[in-house]
């Protein structure tokens, strides 16, 4: 809005709450004091304001959106080395956005991760025989064993089942999280009587590309499935928002070994913040 247009009598668009005519208008003419201040800024933003010889409040909010463009563009140590805006930018990753990160679509090297290993025990199973759920919807005993026994071992297998066997998905945490997970991704279907695997699934699987499964894995765990339901802990928004800077990490030092300390230091210095959400607990 140009200064011809406002009214004498109308609110000064500065939001000091007074007429134009009592307000900025005497400045819009490039008169060289200060323009008006509201109250609620901070003291040292005052003071810097007074300081310049701004010639009217438009001059001082191009002035200061410069510099808060500056400031967001910008790379922090405590970000190691990301600017504000791409860790904005980074919480606030929605699925399909490849401006920013990318995932590859094509097999790289050996992809090993405990999600996709159970996955694909999984899938080999209802690829080969009918499956049908239990009455809640969920996969049946047998599926969970002979899964869960493919993908431990006989020794491991042996060793989570000495206090008790695998009757439900539960009694095998990781799995009835990955089943959750692969009907969310799409990957496994689900009607509540049965399980069966989708087109795309049984095309990824034909051709081996583990690297597909893995990366719609890997989102429908970081961006629909919640990662409070299996600890019972009040929930840290934060952390699973910032999954895409916990990879970055990741990538930037993984290829060396490091203590697990490293990478807890380095979330702090992010979001030292959510400390202050974890309630005080005398044990």
């Amino acid at each position: 809005m140009s200064n011809d247009s406002i009214g004498r009598n109308a609110p000064c668009p500065c939001g000091s709450g007074k007429k134009y005519k009592h307000c900025c208008m005497n400045n819009a003419d490039g008169a060289a004091n200060p323009p008006h201040i509201s109250g609620v800024l901070p003291e040292d933003m005052k003071k810097y304001i007074e300081s310049h010889p701004f010639a009217n409040i438009h001059e001082l909010r191009t002035h200061l959106g410069q510099r808060a463009q500056a400031s967001n563009e910008t790379t922090l140590d405590d970000f190691d080395g990301l600017m504000p805006s791409q860790m904005h930018a980074l919480l606030n990753y929605k699925a399909g956005d490849e401006t920013l990160v990318q995932f590859p679509l094509a097999p790289v090297g050996n992809i090993s991760a405990p999600i996709l290993d159970i996955f694909l025990a999984i899938a080999t199973i209802v690829d080969r025989q009918p499956c049908k759920a239990t009455a809640k919807g969920k996969l049946p005993r047998s599926l969970c064993r002979e899964a869960a026994m493919n993908v431990l071992g006989e020794h491991e297998f042996k060793e989570m089942t000495r206090f008790g066997g695998i009757n439900m998905e539960e009694d095998y945490p990781d799995l009835h999280t990955t089943r959750i997970v692969a009907v969310n991704s799409g990957l496994l279907c689900s009607d509540g009587k049965k399980f069966s695997l989708s087109t795309e699934c049984r095309m990824l699987m034909e051709t081996k590309n583990n690297a597909g499964i893995y990366r719609k894995l890997l989102a429908s765990y970081s961006l629909g499935y919640n990662w409070g339901h299996r600890d019972r802990h009040p929930d840290f928004h934060i952390i699973q928002r910032s999954f895409l800077y916990s990879l970055y990490l990741l990538q930037r030092y993984g290829a060396q070994k490091r203590e697990s300390k490293f990478y807890e230091e380095a979330f702090l210095r992010a979001f030292p913040a959510v400390l202050k959400e974890a309630p005080s607990k005398y044990y």
